[in-house]
């Protein structure tokens, strides 16, 4: 009886420690197989110098009308984060668009249960952004300039890189998919 006790509490004690639960000073947190990898300084710098590049000019954009020169935007870990998951889905579930493919892969809507494929706004507050803003998504462009060149010549997407609203950014690219996220 003494050892199926002691065995008990050996095994409790375990699962305890394997959890987490065992040190109240350690916190615990939750990671996920599409957590965003680090990005390096350099590919960072890439894409805020494509984008700034972009903003730094007057331009029209189509049917949006033409927008003064933009304000730099600065990096935000948490948008690149939105960025990388959202690209990582699209990859991996070979859905092209602005809505999660609502499987695994889509980590806001497995997190959020939203029973749905998630939004960008939903991506980026499950990330930590709190604040709103706006997405381009691309798939197929071989490099930045190539991304960056299409989206420019698409009145939308040039909209949102031009909105001087914007004033943070994140961007990532998985496979075929780039995905760029824009927060104020």
């Amino acid at each position: 009886m003494k050892t199926t006790i002691l065995a008990s509490v050996l095994v409790a004690s375990a699962l305890l420690v394997g959890c987490g639960g065992g040190d109240s000073d350690t916190p615990s947190v939750e990671t996920h197989p599409y957590d965003a990898p680090p990005i390096s300084e350099a590919e960072k710098n890439s894409y805020l110098n494509a984008v700034n590049g972009a903003r730094s000019v007057g331009r029209t954009c189509g049917q949006h009308g033409y927008f003064d020169p933009a304000p730099a935007l600065s990096w935000n870990d948490a948008l690149y984060k939105s960025s990388y998951e959202h690209s990582e889905d699209m990859e991996m579930s070979n859905n092209y668009s602005h809505t999660g493919s609502g499987t695994a892969s889509d980590w806001t809507a497995v997190i959020m249960e939203l029973g749905r494929g998630s939004n960008s706004q939903e991506r980026a507050a499950n990330n930590g952004f709190s604040g709103g803003g706006a997405e381009n998504i691309a798939k197929g462009r071989p490099s930045t300039a190539n991304v960056m060149g299409a989206w420019l010549a698409s009145d939308g997407h040039c909209s949102a890189i031009m909105n001087s609203s914007h004033t943070q950014f994140g961007m990532a690219k998985v496979g075929a998919y780039h995905t760029q996220s824009f927060g104020f």
